[in-house]
């Protein structure tokens, strides 16, 4: 389905003695009185053979070109409120859009199924501000299944127009597309609606990237249309990607937007490409990944995880945590040992792992289930071997397992929320109520961290207990900074 909507003009009709040279001049018929008398005179079932609609017939014969069906053909005539000076009121053209809609419905059915007059009752439609802000209430009312929205810019006031096209797209978004015409040419098509699309929401959008809305940002520049951009909705693609741990599709989509690199899209893009490429190789490998992987990767969950909270998502930011708990314990036991946890239940596997705690002089875990419980007594059996493991080994035992005890409600607090097994609500509130008495343990100081703050510092302190505590700024979020700043780089 597609609408065209189109502002009436002082030029729409034309009467028989304007100036053959430029056929804008004179002889006008769109204000009040002269349109009134065709009105008329078409009521009586006259032709009106001497009287001519120059844009409105060229829009006409583009829709046709075009292969195009209207739906619906919305004319908007001026129609001031009688407050309004008499002498800018006799300019008012709701009469002639009255006229235009019953010519379209004569010379245009076979491209317009129905047509329309809607009166702009504007005090000034020479205001631009007033006029947006009529079309903003009026084009809600109009808005339907339409996959096209033309809207025709060439006709009315400048103030009409802009306010037109402005609230057209404030409605249907980038179904609008805008079409003009002059008096020597045909009607054409204006690329203008999808570069104000641009223009208006490239700070929003860096906003997106910046906070770490990487699948809203891709989506918002991928309906600009413009190659120019394509490198960078991929890139933001791919971090999407990323945060959810995929990372072999989030390196096929990096290559992709390397290989579609726009000329004009500015130097600051490849390189965030470039960075990208380099921190997504350092994170591939073939199950099962290296210890030195799944640290890195447990270090992108801790800044998942901050990037979660930062959008309010406090659900995700407990499961995040809660995961790099159980998960960095374990990389630690396997670095100890020298042996990996078997991940099933695989006989011979697990008689490896049992043999490695013995002949580290560990007990067994005598047939238990090789859980969180299980690498926490390992890891505290580690911390009080009596310095047979050395002294760096024991004191990062020691500081994991502290840790790991300030946070022994952490995974409770999980598994009762919407990603466990429960519908208990988890906000920053309930985090602290739930964490705050065992981080005094280790942060024991009434200044020192609680809650939200106290659960990240206890998990960097027992990732850096397994060789990669995380520092500094926001891996995710730095990368959403730069593809801010190589978005708003692009020349318009």
């Amino acid at each position: 389905m597609a609408i065209l909507l189109l502002n009436v003009g002082s030029q729409d009709l034309l009467g028989p003695d304007r100036d053959a040279r430029d056929p804008r001049k004179g002889a006008s018929s769109s204000g009040r009185i002269p349109a009134q008398s065709h009105l008329h005179r078409l009521d009586r079932g006259e032709q009106l053979d001497n009287v001519e609609w120059p844009l409105v017939s060229k829009y006409l014969a583009f829709v046709r070109s075009q292969g195009i069906h209207l739906d619906r053909l919305i004319l908007f005539g001026t129609d001031q409120p009688e407050t309004v000076a008499e002498q800018f009121r006799k300019g008012d053209t709701i009469v002639a859009a009255e006229v235009l809609r019953r010519f379209v419905l004569n010379h245009g059915s076979d491209v317009v199924r129905s047509a329309t007059v809607v009166a702009v009752t504007v005090d000034g439609a020479d205001r631009h501000d007033r006029c947006l802000e009529y079309f903003r209430r009026e084009l809600p009312k109009w808005r339907g299944d339409d996959d096209r929205v033309l809207v025709a810019v060439t006709g009315g006031t400048p103030g009409v127009n802009l306010g037109l096209l402005m609230a057209a797209q404030a409605t249907w978004g980038d179904r609008v597309e805008a079409i003009g015409a002059n008096p020597s040419d045909p009607a054409f098509a204006l690329d203008v609606a999808r570069q104000m699309r641009v223009a208006f929401q490239r700070q929003p959008v860096a906003d997106l990237l910046a906070r770490g809305q990487f699948a809203t940002a891709a989506e918002i520049v991928r309906s600009w249309h413009d190659d120019r951009f394509a490198p960078l909705a991929l890139a933001a693609e791919a971090i999407r990607l990323w945060l959810d741990q995929a990372h072999d599709d989030a390196l096929a989509l990096t290559t992709e937007a390397n290989n579609h690199a726009h000329p004009h899209g500015g130097p600051a893009v490849n390189e965030v490409l470039h960075d990208l490429m380099a921190d997504l190789q350092a994170r591939r490998g073939e199950a099962p990944v290296s210890r030195e992987t799944e640290v890195r990767r447990l270090t992108d969950v801790y800044w998942n995880a901050d990037v979660c909270f930062r959008q309010e998502r406090h659900v995700d930011f407990v499961a995040r945590m809660a995961l790099i708990l159980e998960r960095a314990i374990r990389c630690f036991i396997e670095e100890a040992i020298n042996c990996k946890v078997p991940e099933s239940q695989n006989a011979r596997k697990r008689e490896e792992f049992e043999k490695a705690l013995t002949d580290h002089g560990l007990s067994r875990t005598e047939g238990r289930g090789l859980d969180y419980v299980a690498f926490v007594k390992i890891a505290k059996d580690i911390a009080t071997n009596n310095g047979k493991f050395g002294e760096d080994v024991d004191r990062r035992a020691k500081r994991i397992t502290e840790h790991a005890d300030a946070l022994d409600r952490l995974r409770q607090l999980r598994n009762e929320s919407v990603v466990g097994h429960r519908l208990e609500a988890v906000t920053p509130t309930r985090v602290a109520m739930y964490i705050d008495a065992g981080l005094k343990k280790v942060f024991p100081n009434d200044r020192d961290p609680r809650g939200v703050d106290g659960v990240q510092a206890a998990i960097r302190a027992i990732l850096g207990g397994v060789g990669h505590e995380p520092t500094g700024s926001n891996l995710f979020l730095t990368y959403g900074e730069r593809l801010a700043r190589a978005l708003l780089d692009v020349p318009l």
